[in-house]
């Protein structure tokens, strides 16, 4: 097939070494030969129609997409197909979980080079990955699961039952650049939205083998005003899916994550900014809530917090630090170092059976008098 000719502005497929008489045999391992070889190009090529191949790793759907893919390629006379030095690129890909109409990742373009499929192997093998412009929703369940983490399957080598193997995913170098995401957390009510732009993600030897580590690094925007900014560079755990490394977190508005707040304790929070240096992990198996832990230092500047039952001030600092912090979330864990505080104010009450305000506040399930009859905690100076 002829390749179509480029619009303005598409992107098009990394250049193929040109053919050479005999080059997919230089490819073959000694002692072995060829029933047929030669070089093929497709364009405009459905992904639909390579469903039982990808249904045996991805638990997806592919509403819509098409590729383009030159290669070379042998056929062994046991009828191993083996598709090396390949180029490719993918348009308009649009992926959907089964059953669902709605896509949760779209890729405008996706360009790959050094591609080789091994048939026999179930391997596909990918020197470099390109993709720009992507959207993305990514959600935590009611559970506490992810939805991603259920995304690849896995099998004895990737991951779960001995007698049913998938194909093995291996990426040299991934790029991603100026994509957005929409993450959803169902777990507190209301449900927590926060949109990431400007995303750029680079990984080097990515698979999807069991307990493979693949080093990457990330940077965006954060928060409806996109004013946050966020950077991450570590390791990635794959089957089961874990993370871990150094976060740098500043200029992040606290106001979207309300709900945090708000469904564990009888307050309103206003206002406030977060700064977060440090590491941070994370396991994500598939069928379970998600683990964390934080060991660095953070900082919440402009804080303001209101108490629900009488909207009055409760809250106030400029400056709030928690230095050398230790948090874990299963089983829960908090210690800190020292903390520090600036121009900070509390109300605090004190009622006739002896309990604070703060601690009723804090506490699910109790809230704070409004009555005449709860006296500050400090009493006022006697008038001359």
């Amino acid at each position: 097939a002829t390749p179509a000719p480029a619009q303005p502005g598409a992107r098009t497929m990394p250049a193929a070494r040109p053919a050479a008489p005999g080059a997919a045999l230089d490819l073959l391992d000694q002692g072995e030969f060829a029933a047929a070889s030669g070089r093929f190009e497709l364009t405009k090529f459905s992904l639909g129609f390579l469903a039982p191949y990808y249904r045996d790793v991805l638990a997806v759907d592919v509403q819509k997409g098409s590729l383009d893919l030159a290669a070379h390629f042998a056929l062994l006379p046991d009828g191993t197909l083996r598709l090396p030095e390949g180029a490719g690129a993918i348009d308009g890909l649009a992926l959907a979980y089964p059953g669902n109409r709605q896509p949760f990742w779209a890729f405008p373009n996706v360009a790959a080079g050094g591609i080789e499929i091994d048939v026999r192997e179930r391997s596909v093998r990918i020197a470099e990955l390109r993709s720009r412009n992507a959207t993305m929703r990514i959600a935590r369940e009611r559970d506490g699961s992810l939805d991603v983490a259920r995304l690849m399957k896995t099998t004895a080598a990737t991951g779960t039952a001995a007698d049913d193997r998938t194909w093995t995913l291996a990426l040299g170098k991934l790029q991603i650049e100026r994509a957005s995401i929409d993450l959803e957390d169902r777990v507190p009510k209301p449900a927590v939205k926060l949109p990431i732009r400007d995303l750029a993600v680079a990984a080097a030897n990515f698979t999807n083998a069991r307990g493979a580590k693949t080093t990457a690094s990330l940077r965006a925007r954060v928060g409806g005003r996109a004013v946050g900014r966020v950077a991450w560079s570590g390791v990635l755990v794959s089957n089961p899916l874990a993370v871990s490394g150094q976060l740098d977190v500043s200029g992040l508005d606290l106001v979207p994550v309300r709900p945090y707040v708000e469904s564990r304790a009888n307050v309103s929070l206003v206002a406030g900014t977060l700064a977060a240096k440090g590491a941070l992990a994370l396991d994500i198996a598939g069928d379970g809530p998600v683990r964390a832990t934080w060991r660095g230092n953070v900082v919440v500047t402009d804080f303001a917090a209101l108490d629900r039952p009488t909207a009055s001030d409760l809250l106030r600092w400029k400056r709030l630090a928690f230095d050398d912090a230790d948090v874990a979330s299963e089983p829960f864990r908090f210690a800190v170092r020292r903390i520090g505080a600036e121009d900070y104010y509390a109300r605090a009450i004190v009622y006739p059976d002896g309990t604070l305000n703060l601690t009723r506040l804090l506490t699910p399930g109790l809230e704070a008098e409004t009555s005449a009859e709860a006296k500050p905690a400090v009493k006022p100076a006697a008038a001359p």
